[in-house]
């Protein structure tokens, strides 16, 4: 029982009490995880930019080869780190 509040981010009494009101108690993202989820929101944020930019017809062709080689970096790189 230890292991699964200190997973889960909850002290002991804090995991109990949430087990007996019948909550689903979920372990916290690893550092992994949260280090995969920051970088795909700057990589979304990243390309949010360069459509807008392309929208208003200032897009520019480096910006468009920054996105493809930013995001065939991240997936290899993700993929060296699952597989």
């Amino acid at each position: 029982m230890k292991e699964k509040s200190k997973r889960s981010g909850l002290n002991e009494s804090e995991f109990i009490r949430s087990m007996i009101k019948g909550y689903k108690i979920k372990e916290q993202p690893t550092k992994e995880i949260r280090e995969f989820t920051r970088d795909i929101s700057g990589i979304a944020n990243n390309i949010n930019q360069i459509a807008k930019s392309v929208n208003m017809r200032y897009g520019r062709n480096e910006d468009i080869e920054y996105i493809k080689n930013t995001i065939s970096r991240f997936v290899l790189d993700f993929q060296k780190k699952v597989y």
